[in-house]
Parts: C-alpha cells; structure tokens; sequence
C-alpha cells in the first residue's frame, strides 16, 4: 500500500523481512505510536498523529501522511489484523541512506503491528531509578523505538519485585515510569511533572489535563520532588493502553488507592 510520495506501507507478514541493510532502522531512527483499539474502533487516533506528524519533523524522517490517510491506514490495519479490543503498534522509519549518523533518508516506511488485549492491573508498585536523565535530551520527550533504558530499567524493578521503575531527572525530580507518564494527588490537587523536566507528552495525559479542567479538578503541571512523594495522598499512572492504574508503592512508601479523585478519574477511562 503506497500511502503518499514518501512514505510507503508495510504488512508484517509479507514484506518485514525485506528491508534493505541501509534502512536507517537498523540505526535506531524510528518513531512509534501505540493505539488502543476498543469494539473495532482505534481510540484517540487525532492525538497520536499529531505527536508523531511533530516527532518526526524534529527527527527529519520523512511524513507526509495526512490525517484521512492515517484513519484509512489505522481502519484497514483493524480490519486486517481483526482487532476487536486491544492496541496497534504503528511505527515510522525513516528509509535507506548512505552510511553516516548525519545522513538523511529522502523517504520513509510505516508499519503497523497488532497488540494483544492486556490484563488488567490493579496497581504498579515502582522503583525510584539509580541513575538520571537528561531533561535537556529531546529524545526523552518522543515516541522513539530505542527502548533499551527503559528494557533495563524495567528488568532491574522486576527482578527487585516492583513492576517498573520510576525514572528522576539530573535535579532529582520525579518524570515518569518505562511506559507511563506519572502523577500524584496531594491536598486535593493533581500534580503532574512538566514536558520540560524531560518526559513524553502522552495523549492519555494530555487528556486527563483537559478532563481535570472541564470537570474542574485542580491540576498543576509542576515538578515532584521526592518531598512531595511523601506528602501525596495517593499516586498514579497512565498510558493509552492501561488508561489510568494506581499506584501502590515506591519503595518504601505505601499509597493507598481509595481516593475519591482517583477513582474520579478512572471511571472516564
């Protein structure tokens, strides 16, 4: 399926394994949005194109999928794939171009995978991370494939008996969990870290933002220090898979899930 000039469509099971040696993939340059499809329907499927139409600008991979064409693609993948409820992976690499960091590809390729209906969790007990990132790294606040970090920070939680690890920048302030942005509820108020502290402007975040302002729960976009893990009532994450999961734990500190805000929230989502 040719898409547009630049960008082209691949299936998973008839053409993955001919991407050529040169492919910028092998790289790492590659962009990916994860979309909840719900009874045949993908959800918030604006949002994501928006976030990867702006992430690949600042990468310069080559997008020039208009949003009609973004739903033909995300509908006949649903189709494709039969998803009823679950999520699809759709991921953007650039395409081949000489060998180089600094070069460019002229074009680029999507593909879209199917993901099966997670569990539902109850609640994530997390990890502060031992190491800190870079709020000023702008890849910190893209969709990217390189998950290795994240692949480790996880594994390292998990093999400590928590679910995930909860990641602070080089000034200590909390961001967010591997695959979650991250929130507290403390004096009534929910506290959510900002993009500049160095985390991903998730679409589930932006619209528990706009959720808070229309049914008027107090929301601030400010930085969590670890002080204030101590003093919030409770905390939570979210992604677009999982919608809105307590948390239970971070370390040593225990939260409890029966809050009225929390559970507020969580009956939108």
């Amino acid at each position: 399926m040719i898409l547009s000039k630049q960008t082209s469509v691949l299936l998973p099971d008839h053409q993955l394994l001919q991407i050529e040696p040169s492919s910028r993939l092998f790289l790492g340059e590659a962009l990916f949005e994860t979309i909840k499809i719900q009874s045949q329907n993908g959800q918030y499927v604006k949002a994501h194109w928006e976030r990867i139409n702006l992430s690949a600008k600042s990468c310069s991979i080559p997008f020039d999928v208009d949003f009609e064409q973004w739903i033909e693609l995300i509908n006949q993948s649903i189709q494709y794939f039969q998803i009823h409820d679950g999520g699809l992976k759709v991921i953007l690499s650039a395409g081949t171009a000489p060998r180089g960091l600094d070069k460019q590809s002229k074009e680029s390729m999507l593909w879209t995978i199917p993901i099966q209906k997670l569990s539902h969790q109850k609640s994530f007990a997390l990890s502060l991370s031992p190491w800190r990132r870079d709020n000023k790294n702008p890849i910190y606040t893209m969709k990217s494939i390189n998950y290795l970090e994240s692949i480790m920070g996880q594994r390292q939680a998990v093999a400590m008996g928590m679910d995930d690890m909860l990641y602070q920048n080089l000034s200590g302030h909390i961001l967010e969990t591997s695959v979650a942005n991250f929130y507290v509820i403390s004096n009534c108020r929910v506290i959510t870290p900002p993009i500049n502290d160095g985390v991903l402007p998730g679409v589930m975040r932006t619209e528990i933002i706009k959720l808070c302002q229309q049914i008027e729960i107090p929301l601030s976009e400010q930085s969590i220090t670890r002080d204030m893990l101590f003093q919030s009532e409770c905390a939570f994450i979210s992604n677009s898979l999982i919608g809105i999961s307590p948390v239970s734990r971070i370390d040593d500190m225990s939260y409890e899930s029966e809050n009225k805000i929390l559970h507020h929230l969580m009956r939108y989502f």
